[in-house]
C-alpha cells in the first residue's frame, strides 16, 4: 500500500480499465473451463484482492462490483440474467 498518495481521476480509472479487463478474462477462462459458482467466485476474490493492493479505494470498489456482476451472470443460475429467482430473498430485507 502506497502512503501519502492522491491518486488522480485519471490514475483510478486506468486502474479500474485495467483491473475490469483482468476480471473479464478470468471469468472468460473460468467459463470456457466449466468451473463452478465457487471456484469462479474464489478466482475472482484473489484478483480483487491482488488488484486491490495496487489501486484506489475507488478502483477496488468498482473491481469488486464488476466481479460480483460477472459472477452473477455467468456462474449463479440462473445463467445468463442479473435476475434473482423468485424463491430467493434479497440481503436486507426479513
Amino acid at each position: 500500500m502506497r502512503k501519502n498518495s492522491i491518486d488522480t481521476p485519471w490514475q483510478v480509472a486506468g486502474y479500474s480499465t485495467f483491473g475490469a479487463l483482468i476480471l473479464v478474462l478470468v471469468t472468460y477462462f473460468g467459463y470456457l473451463c466449466h468451473f463452478n459458482l465457487a471456484a469462479a467466485g474464489f478466482l475472482c476474490l484473489v484478483v480483487v484482492v491482488l488488484l486491490s493492493s495496487f489501486g484506489s479505494m475507488t478502483s477496488s470498489a468498482i473491481h469488486s462490483i464488476v466481479a460480483a456482476a460477472s459472477l452473477d451472470y455467468f456462474f449463479a443460475p440462473p445463467i445468463h440474467s442479473l435476475r434473482v429467482p423468485a424463491g430467493v430473498m434479497p440481503l436486507g430485507q426479513s
